[in-house]
């Protein structure tokens, strides 16, 4: 959940920040709210493999809009950013190794 929400303040200008946790919240609450219904209707006639596979193509799905943002926005991604605290959090990780 910190991921996305580090992503999109990252891609997002400051002014947005509001109004974009809230959508992030509502679409969060509302889908886990269809899924759950979606995914019992599903299982009791099909079976969990099938939710699987259908959560996986979803997963790709995602993956392949996600690819679609334009690189100039990744490019001007704050290097403190999620990607900084991502690359921060490796290298305490590697510093901190216990025997």
């Amino acid at each position: 959940m910190a991921a996305y929400r580090s992503y999109v303040q990252d891609i997002l200008p400051k002014e947005q920040f509001g109004s974009a946790n809230s959508f992030i919240e509502v679409s969060l609450q509302v889908g886990m709210f269809s899924a759950s219904a979606i995914s019992g209707f599903l299982l009791d006639y099909t079976g969990f493999l099938i939710i699987l596979i259908i959560s996986i193509c979803l997963f790709f799905f995602a993956s392949v809009l996600i690819s679609t943002i334009e690189n100039d926005k990744i490019s001007q991604m704050n290097i403190s950013g999620a990607k900084g605290n991502f690359v921060s959090g490796i290298k305490y990780i590697v510093n901190k190794k216990q025997s």
